[in-house]
C-alpha cells in the first residue's frame, strides 16, 4: 500500500488519509510517500509501518547513525532540526486545544538543545554475552523485541561513547549467560557509572573492575554527578537523572528566576526527585526561605538527603511518601505557599492534582515530560481560579518526538 504522509502525531508516526481512513505510519515524516505494511486495522483507523520510501520529504536530510531506521530510539534523524522544534510546538499548541479547550494565540516557543549529537548523558542499552565471551549491545527495533547491536551511540555522551568503544572488544575470561539491562551514566572527572540488571555475576564484574578501574561499575552508594554554581548534585546506581545535562541547567535556571522574581519564601517541590530543581535555593544565605520535597522513590530521596548534608543546606526537607499524604508527613507547612513546583511522571498529576490545588499555592512552575497529560492537568488547576501567565517546550531529547512543556500559573485573586 503507497501512502502520503501529510501529518505528524505525538508519539513519532507519520498520519496519512486514504479512503476515509486515518494510517498512522511508523517510521514516516510528512512530505514522505512509502510503501506500508499493516499493523493493526480497525474500522477508522489503522497502525502501519512504512517498509520502503517511494519518495523522500523535500527536506530529508542524511540520518547520521548507522542504525538509524531499524533502531527503535530516534525518530527523526532525516528530518532538519529546525523543522523538529515546529512539530513540537505543535504538539503542546495542539494538545492544549484538545485537553483543555485553550486556543493559544501565536507560536508556542521551544528551546531549543544546546547538543543535538551526543547530548545524553546516560543510556541505557539491551546486552547479552555472546560465544566469544564478549558482551553485545544495543536498542530494541520499534515495536519489536528484535535486538539491533551498535558499537557507538552518535546522540550518546563521549565518554559514554568511549566505554561502549573498549567494552566492545572486551574478552571474558570465562564463558557464562546473561542477557538483561546496562545503563551507563557519565560522572564527573571522566567516570561513568555502570550498572547492570539483572545482577551481573560477581566474578565477571571483577574482570570488568579490574579492567576499568577509573569506573564506578555497580558502586555502592552516592556518586559525584555534577557541580554546578557551587553546589554538588550527586547520583546513585539505577536513579533516575535528568540525561540532558545542558538542558537540566536551562531549566533550573528559568525555575531559579521565577522564584526569585516572585519573592518566594516557602516552596514546595513535588515529584522532586534528587532536588534537582529545588536544592540550588538553599545557596542563598536567607533566613526566611524554606524548602520543603516529596517524591515516591526512596532512593532519589536518599539522595537528595545527602545533597543537603553534602552541601551544608539546613532549610530545606526532603521526605518519601505520596502526596495524598503531604500533611502528615510534612506538619510544619505553611497555611499559604508561595510556590509549588511540580515535574510529574509522564502519566501526569492523577490524583495528585486535587490534593495540590487544597494547598492554594500563590505560585504553580509546572515542568511537564507529556503536553497532553500537562494540558489535562492544566485544564483541572485553571477551574480553580488560577491564571497561565507563560508556557513554552523546552527539547531535551532531538531525533525523537519527546517535549518538556513548562508553564507559570498565578492564583488570579494574587496576580
Amino acid at each position: 500500500m503507497a501512502l502520503n504522509v501529510v501529518d505528524v502525531a505525538f508519539g513519532g508516526d507519520g498520519i496519512a488519509r486514504h479512503d476515509g481512513k486515518v494510517y498512522f505510519v511508523e517510521h514516516a515524516v510528512p512530505g514522505e510517500t512509502v510503501e506500508a505494511e499493516i499493523l493493526q486495522d480497525k474500522k477508522r483507523f489503522a497502525r502501519v509501518r512504512a517498509v520502503r520510501t517511494l519518495e523522500a520529504a523535500p527536506d530529508a536530510i542524511a540520518g547520521f547513525c548507522p542504525v538509524f531506521g531499524s533502531c527503535g530510539g530516534c525518530n527523526w534523524q532525516h528530518v532538519p532540526y529546525a523543522k523538529q522544534l515546529e512539530w513540537k510546538a505543535s504538539f503542546i499548541k495542539s494538545a492544549l486545544f484538545k485537553n483543555a479547550r485553550i486556543d493559544w494565540p501565536g507560536a508556542i516557543k521551544v528551546l531549543p538543545s544546546e547538543d543535538i549529537q551526543n547530548y545524553r548523558n546516560r543510556i541505557k542499552l539491551k546486552a547479552r554475552m555472546n560465544a566469544q565471551q564478549r558482551l553485545e549491545f544495543g536498542y530494541f527495533a520499534k515495536s519489536s523485541h528484535t535486538p539491533i547491536f551498535i558499537a557507538q551511540c552518535p546522540i550518546a555522551d563521549p565518554s559514554v561513547n568511549a566505554f561502549l568503544d573498549e567494552l566492545k572488544d572486551f574478552r571474558f575470561p570465562k564463558a557464562f549467560h546473561w542477557q538483561g539491562d546496562m545503563e551507563i551514566q557519565a560522572l564527573t572527572k571522566g567516570q561513568r557509572l555502570i550498572h547492570f540488571n539483572p545482577d551481573f555475576p560477581a566474578d565477571a564484574l571483577t574482570h570488568l573492575r579490574t579492567n576499568f578501574a577509573n569506573d564506578q561499575i555497580e558502586s555502592p552508594g552516592f556518586l559525584a554527578l555534577e557541580d554546578h554554581e557551587g553546589i554538588h548534585y550527586a547520583t546513585q546506581a539505577g536513579q533516575f537523572q535528568q540525561v540532558n545535562i545542558k538542558g537540566n541547567r536551562t531549566l533550573r535556571s528559568w525555575i531559579k528566576a521565577k522564584v526569585e522574581a516572585i519573592g518566594a519564601k516557602t516552596v514546595l517541590d513535588l515529584f522532586c526527585g534528587s532536588g534537582n530543581l529545588s536544592v540550588q535555593f538553599l545557596a542563598k544565605d536567607d533566613e526566611g526561605l524554606r524548602v520543603w520535597g516529596l517524591e515516591l522513590a526512596d532512593k532519589a530521596i536518599d539522595t537528595a538527603q545527602y545533597n543537603l548534608e553534602r552541601n551544608g543546606f539546613t532549610q530545606g526537607r526532603y521526605k518519601a511518601g505520596p502526596v495524598s499524604e503531604l500533611h502528615q508527613i510534612f506538619k510544619d507547612l505553611p497555611a499559604t505557599l508561595d510556590c509549588i513546583i511540580t515535574d510529574p511522571p509522564r502519566q501526569g498529576m492523577d490524583d495528585s492534582l486535587e490534593e495540590v490545588l487544597k494547598l492554594r499555592p500563590l505560585n504553580i512552575l509546572s515542568v511537564s515530560c507529556d503536553p497532553n497529560t500537562f494540558a489535562r492537568d492544566l485544564k483541572g488547576i485553571l477551574e480553580k481560579g488560577y491564571v497561565l501567565k507563560e508556557i513554552f517546550g523546552m527539547d531535551f531529547f532531538p531525533h525523537t518526538y519527546h517535549i518538556e512543556t513548562i508553564a507559570h500559573l498565578t492564583l488570579e485573586s494574587h496576580d
